[in-house]
């Protein structure tokens, strides 16, 4: 959850739903790490609206918006925008927003 601290409160901007996938090995096999993506992610913005991208060469993406879950794609085809109102997932170029709950 990205939030912006503004007139010393707390603003919840949404969801940005990806991690930073890393690999180890443990005992003898090798096994994957999801962690967190804060400490990797670029925050431009001012007056209320951001984005935000990411410095690792590619990210997990829990849920694409289009059907596709647990995606590893490359840092560059995605970012997070927020828009003053929404916080939209940008991939290749276009912008998608969680459909309303039923």
């Amino acid at each position: 959850n990205a939030f912006w601290l503004t007139n010393h409160q707390f603003r919840d901007l949404g969801w940005i739903d990806v991690a930073e996938r890393t690999w180890e090995t443990r005992v003898d096999s090798l096994q994957q790490r999801r962690l967190n993506i804060a400490p990797k992610t670029l925050v431009q913005g001012k007056d209320g609206l951001f984005d935000f991208s990411f410095t690792t060469d590619s990210v997990q993406l829990y849920d694409d918006l289009q059907g596709a879950n647990e995606v590893m794609v490359p840092s560059g085809r995605i970012h997070y925008r927020y828009n003053g109102q929404h916080m939209l997932l940008v991939m290749d170029g276009s912008a998608r927003l969680p459909q309303d709950p039923l």
